[in-house]
Order: structure tokens, then sequence, then C-alpha cells
């Protein structure tokens, strides 16, 4: 029994240009350095203290081959959550997602982030 992943390894910010390019979001993302006392600030349930990438090689030596790229598939599963979020509380319909210790939409804290930091919490790249 072998793991197997994305073809590609998108990063939050690659994830969150596709998602958006398909919802037609045409706002901005921006990548935050949040300092210590806003350590959830930015975060999503991809955030991981270092990168990492999956390899796929052995699976692929037993004839595994990848359907699909996240930004081909990610387009249908956004479909899905627009129409499947009108069904009800997502805390309910998605324990696991609820169980986090954390907020995923606290859009309050978000703001006065930006409040209190402005660009200087934004990373320059």
């Amino acid at each position: 029994m072998l793991n197997i992943a994305d073809p590609d390894a998108p990063t939050v910010a690659e994830i969150a240009a596709c998602i958006a390019r398909h919802l037609d979001y045409r706002g901005r993302v921006i990548p935050i350095d949040a300092p210590g006392d806003s350590p959830l600030i930015g975060r999503t349930p991809w955030s991981v203290p270092r990168p990492f990438v999956l390899d796929c090689r052995a699976a692929r030596g037993l004839g595994y081959s990848p359907a699909t790229t996240y930004a081909e598939a990610v387009g249908a599963f956004c479909d899905w959550l627009v129409k499947d979020a009108a069904n009800g509380d997502w805390q309910q319909r998605y324990p696991v997602l609820a169980a986090y210790p954390w907020n995923h939409f606290d859009y309050e804290a978000e703001a006065a982030f930006f409040r209190n930091h402005g660009a200087r919490g934004v990373r320059r790249s």
C-alpha cells in the first residue's frame, strides 16, 4: 500500500490563486509574516512549519498515473462546496475541520491585524 498525492505541489498561495480564479475573485491574496502576537493570522488547514512534498516515485513505478492536477480538479470541488455550503452549518457538516484548534474564519481578528500592523505584517517578495 502506498500513499499518493497531487502530481504537483502547489503552495498555499497557488491553491488560493486557483480557487480565486475559478470563483472569479478579484481581490488580493496577501502573504503574511504574522508577528508572535498573531500566530493564527494567515493560517490555513494546509499550514505546516516547513514545506514538504510527498514522493510518489514508488507508486508511479507500480503503474500509478495521476488523473488530473490540482488546478484542473479544484474547480469542480469548489462548485460542489459552494452548493453544499447552502445546506446548513459547516461545523456540523465538516466536524473534522471544525475540530481544528483555531477559528478558520476569524475575519475580525484579520481586520484587527491589518489595522494594528498594516504593511509591517505583509511579507515583501
